[in-house]
C-alpha cells in the first residue's frame, strides 16, 4: 500500500488517522483483522503517539486492506463503466468520462 503524505490537506492520512475518521481502510482492517492486531489498532485509535501512523500503515498492510481496497476500486469502476456504456449518447460524448475515471483510478494520495 502506497501513502504519500500531503500537509494541510483534507485527504491527508495523517490528519485522518489523527482525527480517528471510520475510512475504507480503517473498517476492513477491523473486519479482517485477527485479535491481537484488532486490539493494536483499537488501541492505536485512542492515542496521538508519534509512531501511530507508521503501526497503522503496518497494521493496515498486514491485514490486507490495500489488496480488498484495489478490488473494491475495480469493482466500482466496472459498475460505473457498464451504466456509462448504457447512456444513450454518442462515445464521443463518453470520452471524457471515461478519461477521468481512467485518472481517478490510477492516482495515487
Amino acid at each position: 500500500m502506497h501513502l504519500a503524505i500531503r500537509k494541510n490537506s483534507a485527504s491527508n492520512p495523517v490528519a485522518i488517522l489523527f482525527r480517528t475518521k471510520k475510512t475504507f481502510l480503517l473498517v476492513k482492517a477491523l473486519e479482517s483483522a485477527n485479535p491481537q492486531q484488532k486490539k493494536e489498532i483499537i488501541q492505536l485509535l485512542d492515542k496521538n503517539a508519534m509512531d501511530k501512523v507508521s503501526k497503522m500503515i503496518d497494521l493496515f498492510a498486514a491485514c490486507g486492506v490495500g489488496d480488498a481496497a484495489q478490488k473494491a476500486q475495480e469493482r466500482y469502476l466496472e459498475f460505473a463503466i457498464s451504466h456509462l456504456n448504457d447512456v444513450k449518447v454518442s462515445p464521443e460524448r463518453k470520452k471524457p468520462l471515461r478519461e477521468l475515471s481512467a485518472y481517478l483510478i490510477q492516482r495515487k494520495f
